[in-house]
């Protein structure tokens, strides 16, 4: 038997053990984008967490809002589309402060929320110096503040 067959029967034996690990729930599979590619990863569910990003007043992408990650494992690169009117996107937080990161490391299993955090845009007036909190297209400067 030549190489290139073993290699064909090797692929058949591997696609049809992924094939049994999912119907019987041992495995699944995950699809995740990343810039303009998608990786498919075969997970162990009794060891995932589910990751939701909470846009906290602003909008994000529905393809980055949930993630499911492997327990013990980095989140990986974090969603970076989320918009809202008048303010700069800050960092992802826990819901008691925590600042996540790309390198956090999840552990766990379930669900867990990550909330956006905003800092609002605020202006000075041109010749008042009085601070607003509408678009500085009028003229001005604007600051961030932690409003």
């Amino acid at each position: 038997m030549s190489i290139k067959k073993h290699k064909k029967i090797f692929a058949l034996f591997a696609m049809i053990f992924i094939f049994y690990a999912i119907i019987h729930g041992t495995f699944s599979i995950y699809r995740e984008r990343q810039n303009d590619s998608i990786n498919l990863s075969i997970i162990d569910p009794s060891g995932t967490i589910t990751i939701n990003f909470d846009a906290n007043g602003g909008t994000i992408d529905s393809s980055e809002a949930t993630r499911i990650i492997q327990t013990g494992n980095a989140i990986g690169p974090l969603p970076t589309t989320m918009t809202r009117a008048n303010y700069n996107f800050d960092g992802w937080y826990t819901s008691g402060g925590e600042k996540i990161t790309a390198q956090t490391t999840v552990t766990g299993t379930g669900t867990v929320t990550y909330y956006a955090h905003w800092i609002k845009i605020v202006c000075k007036k041109a010749g008042t110096g009085t601070l607003h909190t509408e678009t500085c297209s009028t003229g001005g400067s604007c600051l961030n503040s932690m409003m």
